[in-house]
């Protein structure tokens, strides 16, 4: 487990530093180019890989901390009911005590506007648009 999780991977990237480095010394040398371009070139690409990494992981720390802020605030507009996020952005809400589930009838996503209850008066209201 050790050999395919950890050594393995670390020879590739050994085995393709070299072949980079060699590449590049061959095309530096061919165009009169510094000697340490093959590492300036290697250089830049890893701190390019790192900091889309980071950029990358502060990506996801925002969208977290937008998710919970936006299910606290959720949860404090309906105090008795289960607050979930579905995978489609939007928030199914269930009341906790007659478990009849809520239906905001919009795309939530991420302005949360107040829901409505999925129940006989509004199917009504849905057959006579008029009544409105």
């Amino acid at each position: 487990m050790f050999l395919d999780l950890f050594v393995v991977p670390l020879v590739a990237i050994v085995m393709l530093l070299i072949a980079t480095w060699r590449l590049l010394a061959r095309v530096a040398y061919s165009h009169d180019w510094p000697v340490w371009f093959p590492a300036a070139a290697i250089g830049l690409f890893v701190l390019s890989a790192i900091v889309a990494n980071l950029l990358m992981k502060l990506r996801q720390k925002i969208r977290t901390v937008r998710t919970r802020r936006e299910m606290a605030v959720m949860q404090q507009r309906y105090p008795n009911c289960h607050v979930t996020q579905l995978s489609n952005g939007q928030w199914f809400l269930t009341d906790r005590e007659t478990g009849r589930e809520y239906d905001s009838g919009q795309h939530i996503g991420h302005t949360m506007p107040l829901a409505r209850t999925r129940d006989a008066g509004i199917i009504l209201q849905s057959l006579n648009p008029e009544k409105h």
